[in-house]
């Protein structure tokens, strides 16, 4: 289906048949907001485009959802209206995997309490502030982040306990939080260029952070320890599990790791749509 009305349009997508569905949303320039809602439904939610010619165009096909604009550039050309917001809920009742690609876009991710197998986001600049402000259900097999230039925070990274994670970067800021507690072992990578990147980790949680870096500048707050060429909090030391695994590699810009007993990262308020 396709709508183009100038005034918001519904969203409503059932739970498909099949037992792995996949959500794919593609917008270029947009305030996108995704959140859990209830079990009734796969996807809910509202369009609303004050340019009028940016239609959403929305199909599902063997339990493939594809959620995208779709641009009339004879329309586009010289339009100074507001970008369009796209906001949609997630059910809870089965596990998922949500897929986003945007342009220059405002993102707010609260993915709290969500059944999630695997999670991407690749976004070509903006900002975006993605939130686990509750453990995940289920096995999260694999969360990915790619960005160009972006300010990206993410926070509760260990309510959400992703077996993989991956973190890549051109240049901006991205302030990454692993508060929450770890239920498995976490590998994360984070690759940036030319960006200040904070990773903030709990006392109490044990982990080990690898370092590569090229001509750039490296903080290392109270907390951790050097041990066997990585930095180590007291309890990864300690041999305590599940552990979280850290290796980064930054190019330019700086690295900051901080470990407190509460992280709050900055820049996220939980259930802000």
């Amino acid at each position: 289906m396709t709508h183009d009305e100038r005034t918001p349009v519904p969203v409503e997508v059932p739970w498909p048949a099949s037992d792995d569905p996949q959500v794919r949303v593609s917008v270029g320039a947009c305030r996108l907001r995704v959140h859990s809602g209830d079990d009734d439904a796969l996807v809910t939610g509202s369009y609303d485009d004050p340019t009028g010619t940016l239609p959403l165009t929305v199909t599902e096909e063997h339990g493939n959802v594809r959620i995208s604009q779709q641009a009339r550039l004879s329309d586009v050309r010289g339009f100074r209206a507001s970008p369009p917001t796209l906001d949609l809920s997630l059910g809870r009742g089965r596990p998922l995997s949500l897929h986003l690609a945007t342009g220059a876009s405002d993102v707010r991710l609260d993915l709290g309490g969500l059944g999630l197998r695997r999670v991407s986001l690749r976004m070509g600049a903006g900002n975006a502030a993605i939130m686990f402000d509750s453990p995940v259900t289920g096995v999260f097999e694999r969360f990915e982040l790619e960005a160009g230039a972006a300010n990206v925070t993410v926070g509760g990274l260990g309510n959400a306990s992703p077996e993989q994670a991956s973190v890549v970067g051109g240049a901006a800021s991205y302030d990454l939080s692993f508060d929450g507690r770890l239920v498995r072992d976490v590998n994360a990578k984070v690759t940036t260029a030319g960006a200040n990147t904070v990773v903030r980790v709990p006392l109490t949680t044990p982990t080990r952070v690898g370092i590569v870096s090229v001509l750039a500048g490296l903080t290392v707050r109270d907390g951790f320890q050097t041990w066997e060429d990585s930095y180590w909090t007291q309890a990864g030391v300690d041999g305590q599990r599940p552990l979280l695994s850290v290796d980064t590699s930054i190019t330019l810009g700086g690295l900051e790791l901080v470990a407190v007993d509460v992280v709050e990262p900055p820049g996220i308020e939980p259930g802000s749509r």
